[in-house]
C-alpha cells in the first residue's frame, strides 16, 4: 500500500459554519498534506458544488475528493476510496462508500464522494442553476450516467457523519431531510421521536422535521432560509446554543467508534421496507410482460407500486 501523503487527490471541505469544520480538516490533514486540503464557505449549495468542481479542475491532482464539513472520515478512509476507484474504468465519475449517519441511526451513501477530475468540466455544465432541485449532486451524477460515466456506491464504512453539530444544523437538517426524504419518513420521525427523550439533538432535528412536513415544497438547501426559524425554536424550547467545538480526535478513534456502533431498530426496519419495496419491484419486471396491457394498472396497484400510463 502507498503511504497515504503519496496520495494522488485533492480534497475539498464544503462548510457552511459546521462545528466540526477544523475537525474534518484536521482528519483529513492526517491522512494528506496540508496542500493537498482547502476549505471552502459559499451559499447555496448549488454554488458550493459548482466551486468544488473549478478548484478539482484547477489542482488538476487525478481525483478530487469533496468532503462536507459534518463529516469525520476514519481511517485510510481516502486511500480506500481511491484503491476502488482505481479498479474501475475510465468511464467512472464518482465513487463513495458510507458513513455511520448519527440521524438516521445507521451508515448511509452521504457526504463523501471522490470524483475523477478529468470528467468535472463536463460535469460542471450539469449543475442546474435553477435551485429547483431537491439534491443538486445527485442531479449531477444523474445526469452524467446518462451520458454514459458510471458512479460507484461501496458499502465500506468510512467515516462518521453529522456527529457533534450545532443546534442549529440539527434543526435545519431536520427540516430539509422532511422534505427530501420522502422514502424515510416514518423512520426519522420514530426514531428522533424516541431519541428526543435523552439527546437534545434529536429534539432539534424533530423540531425542524415537523416544520419542514408543515411547510412542504422544494427542500431548501441555502443555510440563510433556517436563520430566524432556528433562532425562533431555540428560543422557545430555552436552549443555548452549543459552544465551539474542542474534541481533539484522531482518524484512528473515529474507526474505532465505528467498530463499537450498533444500528437503530428504526433503520432495521426502514432498511426492510426497501428490501421489500425492490423485491416487488424485481417481481413487477418479471410479470408484467406476460401480462395483458388492460391488466397491467391493477397488478401494480395491488403491488402498491407506481403505475404510468405506458
Amino acid at each position: 500500500m502507498p503511504h497515504p501523503k503519496q496520495l494522488d487527490v485533492f480534497a475539498v471541505i464544503r462548510s457552511t459554519g459546521e462545528r466540526t469544520t477544523q475537525l474534518t480538516q484536521q482528519l483529513l490533514n492526517e491522512q494528506l498534506t496540508e496542500n493537498q486540503v482547502a476549505i471552502i464557505h459559499e451559499k447555496p449549495f448549488r454554488r458550493a458544488l459548482e466551486r468544488t468542481y473549478e478548484i478539482g479542475i484547477e489542482k488538476n491532482y487525478r481525483w478530487t475528493l469533496a468532503v462536507d464539513a459534518d463529516v469525520l472520515p476514519a481511517l485510510y478512509a481516502i486511500q480506500q476510496l481511491i484503491e476502488y476507484a482505481e479498479q474501475e474504468t475510465d468511464s467512472l465519475f464518482q465513487i463513495k462508500g458510507q458513513l455511520w449517519d448519527k440521524l438516521f441511526g445507521g451508515p448511509r451513501l452521504v457526504g463523501m464522494h471522490l470524483y475523477q477530475t478529468c470528467h468535472l468540466k463536463q460535469a460542471l455544465e450539469c449543475i442546474d442553476r435553477s435551485d429547483q432541485v431537491h439534491r443538486p449532486e445527485f442531479h449531477v451524477i444523474e445526469s452524467m450516467n446518462r451520458m454514459g460515466f458510471h458512479e460507484v456506491r461501496k458499502q465500506a464504512i468510512l467515516g462518521l457523519h453529522d456527529f457533534e453539530q450545532y443546534y442549529f444544523d440539527y434543526y435545519r437538517k431536520g427540516f430539509v431531510h422532511a422534505q427530501k426524504h420522502g422514502d424515510a419518513i416514518s423512520l426519522l420521525h420514530n426514531y428522533w421521536t424516541r431519541m428526543a427523550t435523552v439527546d437534545d439533538d434529536f429534539k432539534c432535528a424533530l423540531a425542524g422535521f415537523n416544520d419542514g412536513i408543515e411547510q412542504g415544497g422544494i427542500a431548501k438547501t441555502d443555510v440563510r432560509y433556517f436563520e430566524d426559524r432556528a433562532r425562533d425554536f431555540l428560543n422557545s424550547f430555552r436552549l443555548k446554543e452549543k459552544p465551539e467545538l474542542e474534541i481533539e480526535m484522531t482518524a484512528e478513534q473515529i474507526s474505532d467508534l465505528i467498530s463499537h456502533m450498533r444500528v437503530s431498530r428504526e433503520f432495521k426496519a426502514w432498511n426492510r421496507s426497501l428490501s421489500f419495496q425492490k423485491m416487488k419491484s424485481r417481481i413487477l419486471c418479471a410479470i408484467v410482460p406476460w401480462i395483458p396491457q388492460v391488466f397491467r394498472k391493477t397488478i401494480k396497484s395491488c403491488l402498491g407500486m407506481k403505475t404510468s400510463r405506458s
